[in-house]
């Protein structure tokens, strides 16, 4: 991969017909494009440079079975890229009737991407799955936290999203789901959607969850949601 730098250290040894192993990394201003494609996944998902730091583990048990056996812990931070995901946006944005209050059209985001200012967070992995408590994403249109996990063998996405427009909806209050919103703020016009994303990765169900519904983790992250999203500091 051009660009960038690339820290590894790694040890290996062999227990019979195993080889397990350990590897340190940092990935500095590493680009996402680039870095996905070498990992065999689409490299049309995201735009933009990549943090990446961390160790873990694992058991070498030939092709494809070593991808069950990591775990350990990373930390991410992007910065400036853009997010790529029309059909999964277009699920996200629909359901909360996007098109009648935003600025930013569905075509726009079909031909530009979703611009990012920052997405950084810890991702832990065990035993084939990568989760997250504390996923946080700064786009242009919304202050979006995530919470959750994917199990990349069995290619299963089971996550919580909060999102909070940017844009104030005092204009058009009424025309917002009332499922999956929570009011704040004195005029009560800043809102919170919270939505469930299920599934296969690449089509994963989305939909709109009451507030009743919302896991106790999610909400503990409220706090930080509300003072982050006011000085997009986080």
């Amino acid at each position: 991969m051009d660009g960038g730098s690339i820290s590894l250290i790694s040890d290996a040894w062999k227990e019979k017909d195993l080889v397990p192993f350990d590897v340190t990394l940092t990935l500095d201003e590493i680009d996402i494009s680039r870095l996905l494609s070498s990992l065999s996944v689409s490299d049309s998902l995201f735009q933009g440079n990549l943090f990446l730091s961390g160790a873990f583990h694992g058991l070498w048990k030939g092709i494809g079975g070593w991808k069950r056996h990591l775990g350990g812990d990373l930390y991410l931070d992007s910065r400036g890229g853009v997010i790529r995901r029309y059909e999964l946006l277009t699920k996200i944005l629909t359901l909360v009737n996007f098109t009648q209050w935003s600025s930013v059209h569905l075509l726009d985001l079909k031909a530009r991407g979703l611009p990012y200012q920052r997405i950084n967070g810890h991702l832990a992995l065990d035993s084939g799955v990568i989760s997250t408590e504390d996923l946080f994403v700064d786009t242009s249109i919304a202050f979006v936290t995530v919470v959750g996990s994917y199990d990349y063998v069995r290619d299963n996405l089971d996550v919580q999203l909060a999102a909070r427009p940017l844009e104030k909806l005092d204009r058009v209050i009424d025309q917002v789901p009332v499922v999956g919103r929570i009011l704040q703020g004195e005029d009560g016009t800043t809102v919170i959607f919270y939505y469930k994303l299920s599934g296969p990765m690449k089509d994963p169900q989305v939909a709109l969850v009451p507030f009743k519904g919302m896991s106790e983790r999610m909400r503990s992250l409220f706090d930080r949601i509300r003072t982050g999203i006011e000085s997009r500091q986080f």
